[in-house]
């Protein structure tokens, strides 16, 4: 029987992602083909939907994981595949919600929290960072003083839902007279409220800001590059804040204070609010823990690609497909 028999079979032939699909589904993996020729075969439409709902098995079965440096597109993880499909279906459904194609992780916060659960955890975390700001630094006038740097956390931390990635540039050459420029105007403007608290957080708060960089193309191009560089940054910030406030405040004391400083301060905190929702989705079942992990997996077994530092679909035809489907009723697995 020609392929003028089966419409549905020769229409999706026709494109490249069908004979993708096909190879996929059933030449790689020498599966039997009798669906291709079955009543399937009439109708492209059905066809299509069922090459896609057998893909994330198919090529989850073909690709095992390995560690191999060499072996670029096989996954470094094993997943199950019915999980795959739910946390792939569920990203697939938040952006469409979103209308959008990229998913770029910094945006993970924005996708899931409505602006009146951002507010909640925004009023959270500065009350908590007031409390902590407060009783280190004394009962009385400590808590007076601690209410006002927690309601400003609070107003800092909302701008973690709409930030973008960064990282820390600590190259020297070239950037000395800026560093100097940083320190000299930070220093003057600390040592006014004392000279040991102003001389460790006025070389703390100029080294931040002559390192802290907006993240690029050209400096973080995929990704997981750009997740590294934000956490490299935040780490950073938090480590020298913290070092700075038990230098001049006493070790214990200080580090907590610092630390809570370094994650409020700054201009870039994508990888926290990253973080914060990665969390919540995975306790949820939606996301696996290692998310990130679970992405790269992704695309190494070609159901994602990469577009810059931004993750898509293969497919315009996958991501619709997986959006439609309904798992709200499902049972779903707990996030690794």
């Amino acid at each position: 029987m020609e392929n003028a028999d089966r419409p549905g079979l020769a229409e999706v032939a026709s494109t490249a992602l069908g004979l993708w699909l096909i190879r996929t589904v059933y030449i790689t993996p020498a599966t039997d083909p009798a669906p291709l020729t079955g009543p399937l075969s009439d109708d492209p439409g059905r066809l299509r939907a069922h090459l896609l709902d057998h893909l994330i098995p198919s090529v989850i079965h073909a690709r095992p994981p390995t560690r191999d440096p060499a072996e670029h597109f096989r996954p470094r993880h094993a997943w199950d595949p019915d999980q795959t499909r739910h946390y792939l279906a569920y990203l697939a459904r938040r952006l469409t919600a979103h209308d959008t194609r990229d998913l770029a992780w910094w945006h993970l916060a924005n996708l899931t929290f409505t602006p009146a659960q951002q507010r909640r955890i925004t009023r959270l975390f500065g009350l908590v960072f007031g409390l902590a700001f407060g009783l280190a630094a004394g009962i009385a006038a400590g808590l007076a003083f601690g209410l006002t740097a927690g309601i400003a956390a609070g107003f800092a931390v909302e701008q973690w839902f709409n930030g973008t990635p960064g990282y820390a540039d600590l190259r020297l050459r070239g950037r000395t007279k800026r560093l100097i420029k940083h320190l000299a105007a930070e220093l003057a403007f600390g040592i006014a409220f004392g000279i040991a608290v102003g001389i460790a957080f006025g070389i703390a708060v100029g080294l931040i800001r002559w390192a802290e960089q907006p993240a690029t193309t050209t400096t973080a191009t995929t990704p997981q590059s750009t997740w590294n560089a934000d956490r490299t940054l935040t780490l950073l910030r938090t480590t020298t804040f913290g070092l700075a406030a038990g230098i001049a405040g006493g070790l214990a004391v200080g580090v907590v204070v610092g630390v809570a400083a370094g994650v409020v301060l700054g201009n870039h905190h994508a990888w926290l609010a990253g973080g914060i929702t990665v969390r919540r989705l995975a306790r949820a079942g939606h996301v696996p823990r290692r998310l990130m992990a679970f992405l790269d997996d992704a695309h190494r077994l070609g159901l994602l690609r990469t577009v810059g530092p931004v993750y898509q679909f293969r497919h315009a035809d996958l991501h619709d497909h997986l959006a439609a489907l309904h798992f709200e009723t499902d049972e779903p697995g707990r996030g690794r």
